[in-house]
């Protein structure tokens, strides 16, 4: 049995500990945190002004507290159970920081809910480190007050910390100031010169803490705006961090509009002060207007202020200064007020993104369908911020215009977000085969073309292709590539078994990068019929299911077109379930794969139907078995079917094993029964002489081998002929400055131009300036020398 003053690392047995910072409410000034000694948890909050005290309710009949003691400590602890007698206790105890110290013990309570506080009466500092209850005991929630420190959110409630990129915060004086002290190190802060300072947001939950810090200095006259339901409050008070500032419960379980204004300075600067807000821990903040969205959301997305769709009037500029701030590196802008930025969308919700600051106008007009409306670029700066949004537009296309009325103040525009499955709407750019658009592989003749997606996340990073042969209508690539790209393109068909794209389809991502996703020498070209789902009802269609395991099991992650531990999931117990996509129109489907997660793999079917609605019954398509699926195994099953169907699902009879539940790591459903591989062309390793050999310099004769894929059907092919523009009107060559091959040159070749690669390890680029006969070799890392671009080539074969 431990003694005052011994020291207690762990809990005696029979007792159990608590963190006093995470279990305890601290009132009153001075309160201050520490982690540079021993502590449990790590740190410790402590306060230096007599008077403050701090507080925890628990159940039980026993107690203990654990603290350090130090020479300067206070020596006259008060401490009260239940509002009964004052007690007195010392954390002073002749020790240079002795940690984990038994400080004071009380047992033989009545078996109920206690109250204990603890005052600072005297000495330098004072603080508790633990809580150590009787096993039997339970720690309870301290009802909380306001101008009470809350470090940690309590249970029931979700913390959002200032930096959460949906808070908009409007007009000036806004900063970012950063402190140990502050949730998360960082709190966002306003000079105390101006009143043009908004803090606005939207949660949903049914109640609201605004966490923040108070200082004698800050403004005393602030307002807070509930659904437009307005009360005041001050940060006018005793120093603290983490402070419960306002508190409202009762709320509709809905969402809600918050508006926080400042009425009038403070003494000091800063004086309005925004650390975080506490809401219903299944809660959530969306994006508003004003709020930062560096990528679209999900069920949105994002056209690059360089997108062909839209048509910049007047005097604009194309800016790359602070490429980081920037979608895809750059934006524009303008200070006229005869600029303007026109475009036609189709869809029925539209985003503006836009770099906000001070020199912005603030008074940016938009007219959509001719009916006008006004936004600001102007504020403290914010890059990728959601400018202006419109919802509930009428599903379709849109007209619409943006320009300024003020002449001086930019205009700036980095991007355009539109609501899955819109886009915007650009001319097409079919390419002058003299083939026909086709929407079937097999219907193809040499010249025809057919369409493809392609989209990736984020720039240098390797796409994913979908829906080849779609018939819907969709954004279709620039014709001079993309960082970023999200859209389709056409592949060729130049000869019985061969596709080529007719565009460089992405640009800034390295030859590396693609390799590792196998698209250097070749990889199965899975664009199904499906789309790349990012909801089970994004970007269009509904994937569902018997049941789910949880929300991060969704039967959308199926289709995903994502390698995951798991993909989607049953609900726990049940080892029999179902998987369905359903299509928007009825389709056609005569193949499928399924493709086994990176782990755990018994979950996969292993007897399994293919099933279709026909309207009033399942019927079955398909019905297969298969035992011993191995990580990242995929394998593709054909099957007759000539009737179009909305509807398809995998029925699970049976899984590979797994005890407690069944899924799918991938599943894939396409209209035609070929085996496709996509890669690179090849382009060559060095020089060739007059005898078609290797040679290290450039004799005249072209490239080796002399009959490599560019110059067999980019250089010198059917369609690079004078009547197609030297191939530019077929192959969009002058869109890049060169274009990956698949092949590493020889070392010793001489390249041409400067900073190359000529040790081995460069990867042959072809098609400088849109000459066939202009070779390099740059090094397989570069993502900025010049633009170099990746097309694809697709292979296929039918059963």
């Amino acid at each position: 049995m431990a003694n005052i003053g011994d020291i207690l690392t762990e809990p005696e047995r029979g007792w159990t500990r608590f963190g006093a910072d995470d279990n305890t409410s601290r009132r009153g000034a001075g309160w201050q945190t520490t982690n540079s000694r021993l502590f449990t948890g790590g740190s410790v909050y402590f306060t230096t002004v007599i008077g403050s005290y701090l507080v925890f309710h628990f159940r039980g009949s026993r107690f203990r507290l654990i603290s350090e003691f130090h020479s300067q400590y206070d020596s006259n602890v008060e401490l009260m159970i239940d509002a009964g007698p004052a007690e007195y206790f010392s954390i002073n105890d002749n020790k240079t920081y002795q940690p984990f110290s038994l400080a004071y013990e009380k047992t033989e309570l009545e078996d109920t809910v206690h109250t204990v506080t603890i005052k600072m009466t005297s000495g330098t500092f004072m603080h508790v480190d633990a809580i150590d209850l009787g096993v039997e005991g339970e720690m309870l929630p301290v009802p909380v007050l306001i101008g009470d420190i809350l470090s940690e959110p309590q249970r029931g409630w979700l913390r959002v910390d200032s930096e959460h990129p949906y808070y908009a915060y409007l007009g000036t004086g806004w900063s970012v100031g950063t402190n140990a002290a502050y949730y998360g190190g960082s709190r966002h802060q306003s000079a105390n010169n101006t009143l043009e300072c908004t803090l606005r947001f939207v949660f949903k939950g049914s109640k609201l803490r605004l966490i923040s810090s108070y200082s004698p200095g800050s403004s005393s006259q602030l307002e807070m705006s509930i659904d437009g339901h307005v009360e005041p409050f001050s940060l006018s008070y005793a120093n603290a961090n983490r402070v419960m500032v306002y508190e409202k419960r009762g709320l509709a379980d809905t969402e809600h509009m918050v508006e926080i204004k400042k009425l009038a300075n403070g003494g000091s600067n800063p004086d309005f002060t925004f650390d975080a807000v506490d809401i219903d821990e299944e809660g959530y903040i969306r994006c508003i207007q004003g709020s930062q969205l560096i990528v679209p959301e999900n069920g949105w997305r994002r056209f690059d202020d360089t997108d062909p769709g839209l048509t910049y009037s007047g005097p604009w500029t194309t800016s790359a200064v602070d490429a980081s701030n920037r979608y895809g590196g750059t934006f524009r802008y303008s200070t006229n007020p005869d600029a303007a930025l026109s475009f036609t969308f189709y869809g029925s919700q539209l985003r503006v993104i836009a770099y906000r600051e001070l020199s912005a106008s603030n008074d940016v007009v938009i007219t959509i369908d001719n009916q006008e409306y006004r936004y600001s670029n102007w504020g403290s700066v914010s890059a990728f911020n959601n400018s202006f949004e419109i919802m509930g537009l009428e599903l379709g296309e849109h007209v619409v215009t943006i320009s300024t009325a003020i002449s001086g103040k930019q205009i700036n525009v980095d991007a355009i977000d539109i609501d899955e499955p819109g886009y915007l709407v650009s001319p097409v750019n079919y390419p002058a085969t003299g083939g026909e658009l086709r929407y079937s592989i097999a219907e193809m003749k040499i010249g025809d073309f057919i369409p493809c997606g392609y989209r990736t996340a984020a720039p240098n990073t390797a796409g994913m292709f979908y829906r080849l042969g779609s018939q819907d209508k969709e954004a279709e690539l620039p014709l001079d590539s993309a960082t970023v790209p999200y859209g389709f393109f056409y592949f060729i068909k130049v000869k019985e078994g061969v596709l080529i794209a007719d565009r460089p389809i992405q640009h800034g991502v390295s030859w590396l990068m693609l390799n590792n996703s196998l698209y250097t020498h070749g990889t199965k070209l899975t664009a199904a019929d499906n789309p790349i789902m990012t909801s089970n009802i994004h970007p269009y269609g509904v994937a569902s299911a018997s049941s789910t395991y949880s929300k991060d099991y969704e039967p959308y992650m199926a289709f995903d077109g994502k390698d995951a531990a798991y993909g989607w999931l049953t609900k726990s117990g049940e080892k029999s379930g179902w998987l369905e996509y359903e299509f928007p129109l009825p389709v056609i489907i005569q193949k499928y794969s399924l493709k086994a997660p990176t782990t755990n793999t018994t979950i996969m079917p292993r007897q399994w139907t293919l099933e279709a609605w026909d309207g009033a019954k399942w019927t079955v398509l398909d019905a297969r078995a298969k035992r011993g699926w191995l990580s990242y195994e995929e394998c593709d099953y054909v099957f007759g079917n000539i009737t179009a169907y909305k509807k398809y699902r995998i029925y699970i009879e049976a899984n590979d094993g797994h005890a407690n539940f069944s899924g799918i790591g991938e599943l894939r459903l396409y209209k035609e029964p070929a085996r496709t591989r996509i890669r690179m062309l090849n382009g060559g390793t060095a020089f060739a002489d007059s005898q078609g050999n290797p040679s290290s310099s450039d004799r005249g004769f072209g490239i080796y081998p002399v009959h490599n894929e560019w110059d067999l059907y980019l250089g010198k092919g059917a369609f690079s002929k004078p009547e197609y523009s030297d191939g530019e009107t077929v192959w969009r060559f002058s869109g890049v400055d060169a274009e990956w091959t698949q092949d590493t040159v020889r070392s010793g070749v001489t390249s041409l131009g400067t900073g190359l690669d000529t040790s081995g390890n460069g990867r042959t680029i072809r098609g400088k300036g849109a000459y066939d006969n202009v070779y390099w070799s740059v090094a397989g890392t570069y993502t900025t020398q010049g633009k170099i671009g990746f097309r694809p080539i697709v292979e296929y074969e039918f059963d």
